[in-house]
């Protein structure tokens, strides 16, 4: 069996993950990972079916490769691979790589073809991490600014539908209401005022006047009011605003229909008697009242308009609270992601630079010169002394836990009596034939079945140097 193993090669690479070349307190790549997570994400996909078959393929790994099937390439596959980690706190994070064969060029090849396909691949997520991550926050940002805008232009149109009665307004509006609501009161207290005069001056009329004398001098002393009030409002519009201006246009115009008017009445002029001079008085105190309660309703409606938009304003800065805190929770939202669109950006720059975190290789595999395995004499003299120590133990065992009665002194300590004497017991000649066949099948079980079945372990399951390796790994020898 010792002559008949293979001679077996084996190369080896190490690898190492090393940290990115610019310190994580200048800049965050978003795509850093856990080192052993890293390791074993790329060991996973090392050990795919498709590479592993590609691999035996290419490098010719198995001579009858044609009378294997798919599942039994790829079990050798991983059965001649062996891939370790090494790792911990405060210590270097490394992956070391072999591969064992028959041919030795065939495992360097294997070794340092995995070793370019780890690198690709470490290369490949770190690189698509970071451009899917940049693409997730461009898109989450183009959201954000869609939901920004909207956000504004509903501000906007609030603002504008309530535009007179906006909480930042509320105190112009308070301090107008008081005005308006004094001057409400002044026009109140002049009208009284007025119609008392009025009162005075209608008591001080004489009695028996001609009233159709004194209707047609107040006629024309309201139309020579009326004359007078628009030569002060043309006088007054001259100084503000220069003769050119419509407003004095349109006064001029007026004046000269006003004057027709008083020519068409006879030009005549109030008489200078009491009784004309306390009409013209009094029709002047009718126009000043008159106009004074066109002020006073415009007033009044003003005071109303304002009142309402007052009490409009509680429910309108309640909403436009809310609109705006709406509209801060979104900015926020989209100020952090242009925040980490950025960083993301940054990221994949140093990925595509091949300055972040990356796998380099520290040892590359060579083809060997020496075979990994060992001699068919060590082999043969091991298995010898462990054959030979095996059976003595097995002896020993035997004769330990067996507890039939062999001799008197047996016979003594089984029943505590002293026999006269001892027969043996005579076997008969079926009973010999029997035990010897026995033997005889255990002995050919032993010499013939053992070596059989470790030869099936090794071609049909994995070389037995592999599967002692396997073993001493296993128990840390």
């Amino acid at each position: 069996m010792a002559k008949q193993l293979p001679t077996r090669y084996e190369a080896s690479a190490r690898l190492l993950l090393e940290a990115g070349q610019i310190p994580d307190e200048l800049v965050t790549t978003l795509s850093n990972t856990g080192a052993q997570e890293q390791l074993e994400v790329v060991q996973q996909r090392l050990l795919t079916r498709a590479n592993l078959l590609d691999i035996a393929d290419r490098f010719d790994v198995f001579p009858n490769a044609s009378e294997m099937s798919p599942d039994e390439i790829v079990r050798s596959m991983r059965g001649k691979s062996d891939i370790r980690l090494t790792t911990g706190r405060n210590r270097a994070t490394l992956m070391s790589l072999s591969f064992t064969d028959d041919v030795a060029q065939t495992t360097s090849d294997v070794v340092n073809e995995y070793v370019t396909l780890i690198q690709r691949e470490d290369s490949r997520l770190r690189t698509s991490r970071a451009s899917n991550t940049e693409e997730f926050f461009k898109q989450e940002v183009e959201r954000l600014s869609e939901e920004v805008d909207e956000r504004t232009a509903a501000m906007r149109q609030f603002r504008s539908e309530n535009i007179g009665a906006l909480p930042e307004t509320f105190q112009f509006r308070l301090e107008r209401l008081a005005d308006l609501q004094e001057r409400s009161t002044t026009y109140t207290r002049d009208i009284l005022i007025l119609n008392e005069q009025r009162k005075q001056l209608v008591d001080a009329l004489p009695s028996g006047s001609d009233p159709s004398q004194l209707e047609g001098n107040a006629a024309l002393s309201r139309e020579q009011e009326q004359v007078e009030i628009l030569r002060l409002e043309l006088a007054e519009a001259m100084e503000t605003a220069g003769e050119t201006s419509p407003r004095v246009r349109i006064l001029r115009s007026r004046i000269q229909q006003v004057e027709g008017v008083i020519q068409s009445l006879g030009g005549q002029r109030p008489s200078d008697d009491p009784t004309s001079t306390l009409q013209s008085q009094i029709e002047q105190i009718d126009a000043q009242i008159a106009f004074l309660r066109e002020q006073l309703e415009l007033t009044n409606t003003q005071v109303e308009e304002v009142e309402a938009t007052l009490d409009e304003t509680p429910g309108i800065s309640v909403t436009l609270q809310g609109l705006t805190r709406d509209y801060q929770n979104v900015q926020q939202q989209y100020n952090a992601a242009v925040e980490r669109l950025h960083i993301a950006q940054t990221g994949e720059r140093i990925e595509l630079a091949a300055r972040g975190q990356r796998i380099t290789v520290l040892e590359q595999a060579t083809t060997p010169t020496d075979p990994s395995s060992a001699s068919p004499m060590l082999v043969f003299l091991g298995g010898s002394l462990a054959g030979i120590g095996l059976g003595l133990g097995l002896i020993l065992l035997l004769e330990l836990l067996d507890r039939t009665v062999r001799r008197p002194v047996d016979l003594v300590k089984s029943l505590g009596i002293a026999p006269l004497a001892t027969l043996p017991y005579v076997k008969t000649r079926r009973e010999e034939v029997l035990e010897r066949s026995l033997k005889s099948a255990i002995v050919i079980l032993v010499i013939i079945g053992i070596p059989v079945a470790l030869y099936a372990i090794h071609m049909l399951y994995l070389p037995l140097d592999l599967l002692a390796d396997r073993v001493l790994n296993k128990i840390g020898v």
